[in-house]
Order: C-alpha cells, then sequence, then structure tokens
C-alpha cells in the first residue's frame, strides 16, 4: 500500500499565529491564560495548551484575574467591548485574514450596504462577521436562506464569505445572489491556503482510492475536505486521531491520500501516518486477519 501526504497539511500561518500568541503570553507570565471559546478546533492541540496554563472558557464573566485570550476566528465589536471592561490583559489572536473581512464589512456597512455573508450558521468567524454589520447582515448557509433575502437597493448590497468556504460553493451562491441583485459587490475574501488545500485535495482525488482527512470535528475547513474528496467519488475517512483507524478501513486499498485541516499539528499527522504504515505492514502479513 502506497501512502501520499498532501504538501499543504497541517497548520496554517493563522492558526500558527494565534499559538505563538498565546504561548508567548503564558511564558511571558500572564498565566492563567483563557480563551474565549476555543482558539482554534483542534481538541488535541487545546489539551495540550491546558499543560502551559492556557483554557478554554465558555464563560468570560467568572474570570476576575489573568489574560483573555481571542479566538482565532474573530468576535464581534460588542464583545471586544465586553472583554476590554473587564479590566483583564487581553491578547488578539484574531487571524489577520479573518481581521481583513471585518475590515470589509466594517467599512461597507458605515458607507450605507446592506452585508450578504456565504458561510455556516453558528460558526464564531460568521457570528464575528455578523456584528460588523450593525443589523444588516444576511446570512447565505442553505439555499432557503436566498428565499428569505429582503428587498434591497441592488447598488447597496455587499458580499463576502466566512473564509474557510469552498471556492466551488462560493461562486455559485454568488450567482444566485447576483441574480436577485445585479449590482451587488463581491469580495473574494476566501483564505488562500483554504483555497490551496482544496485545489490539491481535488488533485490527489485523482490518483488515490482512499483518503483520511485529520481534524477536528467541528473544524469548517476539514469537513469540506472530506465533503470534496468525497464528492470526488473517493472512500473518505475524516478522523481526529490515529485511534479511529482499523484495518477494515483500509484492507483493499491500494494508494492512500493522507490531509489534514488548517487545525491539524504535524505530530498528529505524523502519527496517523504511522498508524497507516503499521497496518499495511499487518496487511501484508501471512497472518493477517
Amino acid at each position: 500500500m502506497k501512502i501520499i501526504v498532501a504538501k499543504t497539511a497541517g497548520f496554517c500561518w493563522g492558526v500558527s499565529r494565534a499559538i505563538d500568541l498565546v504561548m508567548k503570553a503564558a511564558n511571558d507570565g500572564n498565566s492563567p491564560i483563557y480563551t474565549d471559546g476555543a482558539l482554534i478546533h483542534n481538541p488535541q492541540v487545546l489539551k495540550v495548551l491546558e499543560q502551559s496554563d492556557i483554557h478554554v472558557s465558555g464563560n468570560i464573566d467568572n474570570i476576575t484575574d489573568g489574560t483573555i485570550a481571542i479566538r482565532a476566528h474573530g468576535i464581534t465589536p460588542q464583545r471586544r467591548i465586553h472583554l476590554k471592561e473587564k479590566g483583564l490583559k487581553i491578547v488578539d489572536a484574531t487571524c489577520p485574514h479573518v481581521g481583513g473581512i471585518q475590515g470589509i464589512v466594517k467599512k461597507h456597512t458605515h458607507d450605507g450596504y446592506s452585508i450578504i455573508i456565504v458561510g455556516e450558521r453558528g460558526h464564531p468567524e460568521v457570528i464575528g462577521l455578523l456584528g460588523f454589520t450593525q443589523g444588516r447582515g444576511y446570512l447565505i448557509d442553505a439555499d432557503e436562506d436566498l428565499e428569505n433575502l429582503p428587498a434591497l437597493p441592488p447598488d447597496k448590497v455587499c458580499i463576502v464569505a466566512q473564509s474557510t468556504q469552498s471556492r466551488a460553493r462560493l461562486h455559485e451562491v454568488t450567482e444566485k445572489i447576483r441574480q436577485i441583485y445585479p449590482e451587488a459587490l463581491m469580495f473574494d475574501t476566501l483564505c488562500d491556503v483554504t483555497a490551496d488545500r482544496q485545489d490539491e485535495i481535488l488533485d490527489m482525488a485523482k490518483e488515490v482510492d482512499l483518503m483520511i482527512v485529520v481534524g477536528g470535528k467541528n473544524s469548517g475547513n476539514t469537513q469540506r475536505m472530506a465533503e470534496l474528496s468525497r464528492e470526488a467519488g473517493v472512500d473518505t475517512f475524516h478522523i481526529e486521531t490515529e485511534d479511529e483507524l482499523s484495518l477494515s478501513d483500509i484492507n483493499g486499498h491500494k494508494i492512500v491520500g493522507l490531509t489534514a485541516g488548517a487545525s491539524t499539528p504535524d505530530w498528529m499527522i505524523k502519527r496517523v501516518y504511522q498508524r497507516l504504515e503499521e497496518m499495511a505492514q499487518e496487511l501484508a502479513s501471512p497472518v493477517a486477519v
């Protein structure tokens, strides 16, 4: 069995930056550090951060000392004000690319535009973006959302996307939106790193007969990579750790593709690779069942 590892697998620069920021704050003596929600969407990394006194907080109202870190997905302006009012030290780990999207939304809202966001309902990045729209933001998650769009001035509509959306999905939705608002402004706010990963997994799908996608089950970009692989007709498993793999999963497959989401550390990818190698050797053994 041959294993092909994606060149783009692993941490994106935004995730690396977020982890570096909170680790530096911890090393500089600012512990305990509480992240306002999960810093990134990877349970294994969050467990490692716990060892450095960096904790996920579900309710910052109970925090009276220490440091608060803003998650990589960003937050609403109202949330930022609330954090500042607590008087605690703040580490802003918002991904700069997400911050750029927030800037587009903020500017065009100020200029009188209504903002249409193509993204996932309930995703923290989307929640943050909607917070900049002053009540004039509309989320398109499913096709039914298009039917609920109100009558808006056609020359005052601005379209952006959650940074980890698939390019194909964004183009499809944008075309439908422009049928309603032909003069709408469109900003391509997809993260280049995400787009490169999506392109690579589609290329890999032409070569492999099994795809293993490693990353948090709640990671939007990892979920979309797995979806793209399945849509390409490849048997696909989305896993968080090597323990989720079994011999029956890979039995009968000749070429396995291994890739990972933007919040998956290299050490986790290596562990999955090692497990695949071990299972390949077991299957090749005459006593393999």
